[in-house]
């Protein structure tokens, strides 16, 4: 399975592509990237940490360990959000539609159509 980290990488290379971005949008397009690697470092910790300790959590412990990786998607998207927003606002016609799809579809910087914090299952 792929870190977050791995999967921002190509998510980032793939959206790069998709999204057609020209050499006049590199610099707003590196805020987005720069963004979506960001997130995927503070998820990943958290993750780890989460799975570091899954044996011995109480419930309680589970719940806020979910809570916090919960809150730092949350906080993630509002850090993308603007990046986002200035190179979305520069962007011609098909781009935006092109963007509009990916996201629309689930296929974006959140980390795809399936993102979830599955606990691993003790074997």
């Amino acid at each position: 399975k792929l870190a977050h980290e791995d999967r921002a990488e190509l998510h980032i290379t793939d959206m790069h592509a998709k999204l057609k971005i020209t050499p006049a949008q590199e610099e707003l397009w590196d805020n987005v990237a720069e963004a979506m690697r960001d997130n995927a470092k503070v998820m990943d910790s958290l993750t780890q940490a989460r799975l570091d300790h899954a044996k011995d959590m109480t419930a309680v412990d589970d719940l806020k360990s979910y809570g916090e990786i919960t809150e730092a998607h949350a906080d993630g998207i509002r850090k993308l959000t603007p990046a986002f927003a200035a190179l979305y606002a520069g962007m011609s016609d098909a781009q935006k539609q092109e963007a509009d799809t990916l996201f629309r579809h689930g296929d974006h910087a959140r980390g795809g159509p399936k993102h979830g914090h599955k606990k691993q299952q003790d074997k």
